[in-house]
């Protein structure tokens, strides 16, 4: 379990959609029909490829995860989020 936006995210599959507004970015994870979170990200270009969509998280002092940015496989980006 993570939070994202604020908001507790559970551990299963979502589907990712996002809006480049270059640089800024709004994201936008759905489960099944329903909109979980919507959020705002940065993209950034970074100097390697990734081979597959990777989630990374902060760890926060209470234990607690946040998401912290999500690396798009097949390109050089992700997008950062900050909270």
């Amino acid at each position: 379990p993570s939070t994202l936006g604020g908001v507790h995210l559970t551990v299963g599959h979502y589907e990712l959609s996002f809006e480049h507004h270059s640089p800024e970015a709004t994201v936008t994870l759905a489960k099944g029909k329903s909109v979980v979170v919507t959020t705002k990200g940065k993209v950034e270009e970074r100097s390697k490829k990734y081979q597959r969509n990777m989630v990374v998280f902060d760890t926060k002092s209470d234990g607690s995860q946040v998401v912290s940015e999500i690396r798009l496989g097949g390109t050089n980006q992700a997008i950062v989020f900050s909270e």
